[in-house]
């Protein structure tokens, strides 16, 4: 990301589009007017130049109402500008919807959008400062990167990030006050279920199943239970954490191998 950008003339909204998920990316944005602070790239510039810019521009908010549950999202040079803020939120309340996987680079770009937005605020150490800036906004950033982290980083680390960001909703309340909208019933069922987080008693059954690791044949369980091709996920995930499982093949009375076909 340059240090300064700046143009004469305001850009089509077309144009905006394009170039906000080029920024987000992480590819040089040049020739356009953003009506917000330049932002600050942390392969530049140190943890401490970057709390302090970005205090500096909250402290200004100190006095609003916004900024008593942390929702103004008007942007610092060391988070995301406000305008990109909005983006964040038109995602967020959708962020659970899975395209179907007529192609799946192309349905992952969103997923990847804002993992990589994640991954800059992991690496400039400044989490809580984004948090400050805007709560919601952070919330709703990690939900949508969910598959993708999934996808790069593990089951663990997606388990991580999907209790952080129900953690983060439990203690603040005040998302519709704040003009927010974050489903939060997907995180209830159906994302513990599908990151092995729901354990369950097999209905009952003595059966014991012995479930194969098939290492890159069944990763990213957010994803790819969309469509028809769900029904893979569900029952590895449910077999999974059921009190039929088995680690002892020589005590199983059925074998599962996990195949995400579609991914």
């Amino acid at each position: 990301w340059p240090k300064v950008i700046e143009h004469s003339a305001m850009p089509s909204a077309m144009a905006l589009s394009r170039c906000f998920f080029l920024f987000l990316l992480g590819q040089p944005l040049v020739n356009i007017t953003w009506s917000q602070p330049a932002i600050m790239d942390p392969r530049f510039y140190s943890t401490e130049e970057m709390m302090s810019e970005g205090l500096q521009s909250l402290n200004g908010l100190a006095n609003e109402t916004c900024f008593e549950s942390f929702s103004c999202c008007r942007g610092t040079p060391a988070t995301l500008a406000g305008k990109s803020w909005e983006h964040v939120k038109s995602f967020s309340p959708q962020y659970y919807v899975r395209e179907l996987l007529d192609s799946t680079p192309r349905a992952l770009e969103r997923h990847y959008t804002f993992y990589h937005i994640y991954d800059r605020m992991r690496r400039s150490n400044t989490t809580q400062l984004w948090v400050a800036d805007c709560y919601f906004g952070v919330v709703g950033m990690l939900l949508n990167a969910l598959p993708a982290i999934e996808f790069e980083e593990g089951l663990e680390a997606a388990q991580s990030i999907l209790e952080m960001a129900r953690s983060m909703l439990a203690k603040n309340r005040n998302q519709h006050q704040a003009n927010w909208s974050i489903p939060e019933e997907p995180l209830e069922l159906a994302f513990p279920l599908l990151l092995g987080l729901h354990p369950n008693n097999c209905a009952g059954s003595r059966l014991r199943i012995f479930v194969y690791e098939t290492g890159n044949y069944s990763i990213g369980s957010l994803f790819c239970s969309a469509g028809q091709w769900g029904i893979e996920v569900l029952l590895h995930r449910y077999f999974g954490s059921s009190a039929c499982l088995t680690r002892d093949p020589g005590q199983a009375d059925l074998f599962f191998v996990p195949d995400y076909g579609a991914c």
